[in-house]
């Protein structure tokens, strides 16, 4: 296919950017009782003691989106089954809900506070200079690549409930791009950050009707200049739009 073999082109991939992990597994059979696994003797429902960390759940993210209010808290301890380093659930980095929406779009946002993440959600963390945070948000949540997604991945094809797997993250490929490219991508993911708060908050329904407008054309100004950094043509990207 001419498109995949487009963005296939490209000398850059998430993997080669960041450091993509999936989050802990708190419990399994080989290091826990029934009694304990079904008791979520790890989880708590508020901070405890200073071992408890706030948990991201895999409902409480969406595109450009993290629900600021925390239910869950794990015990961050010895006793969890699959730990992982604690760096890459700290500091600015994305998390990508393991899930496709069911349009089949990958759904990421940004975070900066500490939360632990289990399997359903995945964390990706900077591992050189040049990786630009906000600008790979933007290519990330854009529609040309959940298309390419779902059209390289048999899995995401496949399943009922198609899922983001760290191999297909890690290969997603990253355009070339000039200064002014990526700060006009920073500057529409970060609108975009600061409306979907603003719509999360909202409570009349003209306010929020007039939010959700304005995120649908910045969303489509994001995959403008996607498809322009790609350099998809007319009859390419109306086949991504699926016109």
């Amino acid at each position: 296919m001419p498109i995949v073999n487009k963005l296939r082109s490209s000398h850059k991939t998430f993997g080669d950017w960041f450091n993509i992990q999936r989050g802990v597994q708190p419990y399994s059979r080989s290091k826990h009782n029934e009694k304990q696994i079904t008791n979520k003797f790890l989880h708590a429902s508020a901070r405890l003691s200073d071992e408890y960390l706030p948990e991201l759940q895999g409902n409480e993210l969406s595109r450009y989106y993290v629900n600021p209010k925390r239910v869950s808290y794990i015990r961050y301890c010895d006793e969890i089954a699959s730990s992982r380093s604690i760096n890459i659930f700290q500091g600015e980095r994305l998390v990508v809900r393991r899930l496709l929406t069911r349009k089949f779009r990958l759904q990421s946002s940004n975070a900066n506070e500490t939360m632990i993440t289990t399997d359903n959600v995945l964390n990706i963390v900077s591992i050189c200079d040049q990786s630009k945070i906000t600008f790979a948000l933007g290519i990330l949540n854009s529609k040309l690549i959940s298309w390419f997604y779902v059209n390289t991945s048999m899995i995401a094809q496949k399943d009922d409930f198609p899922q983001v797997h760290i191999s297909a993250l890690k290969s997603l490929p990253i355009p070339n791009f000039n200064n002014t490219q990526h700060d006009q991508m920073v500057g529409h993911v970060e609108r975009m950050l600061s409306l979907h708060q603003q719509l999360a908050s909202a409570l009349s329904p003209n306010e929020k009707t007039l939010l959700q407008r304005q995120i649908d054309t910045t969303d489509r100004q994001i995959d403008a200049l996607v498809y322009e950094l790609y350099g998809l043509t007319e009859e390419e990207i109306r086949l991504v739009e699926g016109d």
